[in-house]
């Protein structure tokens, strides 16, 4: 115990707040007369003759995923392609744009236009909103 407390103590610590470096210190317990046992960790080696086969598994997957991922690809890429090939080339001489035609199937007289548009506009300046 005074070999702790010799390696604990440093002089400076012993009159530190009046307390002990004993206080410090675990009190007495017995040690247990059972030491409980544990398994030995398996080695390096044996983890991995257990991990070797899913990692082949694994690797077997992804290699043939990748292959599925390509083909899939290569199929979407012609599927596409031969849609766009099937377009028609279009020119500026196929381009057909809309006709106008007027709401109104009768003649418009401009005149009675302006007035209408008078009327309606004295209207509503005579409103108090």
């Amino acid at each position: 115990m005074k070999s702790v407390v010799a390696i604990f103590d440093n002089n400076w610590l012993s009159d530190w707040y009046d307390i002990p470096p004993e206080s410090f210190l675990t009190v007495e317990v017995p040690f247990p007369e059972n030491i409980p046992t544990f398994q030995p960790l398996p080695s390096v080696d044996d983890i991995w003759i257990d991990l070797t086969p899913m990692l082949n598994k694994f690797y077997a997957n992804f290699t043939t995923t990748q292959a599925n991922l390509q083909n899939k690809s290569n199929e979407l890429r012609k599927s596409v392609g031969e849609q766009l090939n099937s377009i028609p080339d279009f020119t500026p001489q196929d381009y057909n744009p809309p006709k106008y035609v007027s709401a109104n199937s009768s003649e418009i007289n401009i005149e009675e236009e302006r007035l209408m548009h008078l009327q309606e506009s004295e209207v509503r300046s005579n409103v108090d909103y």
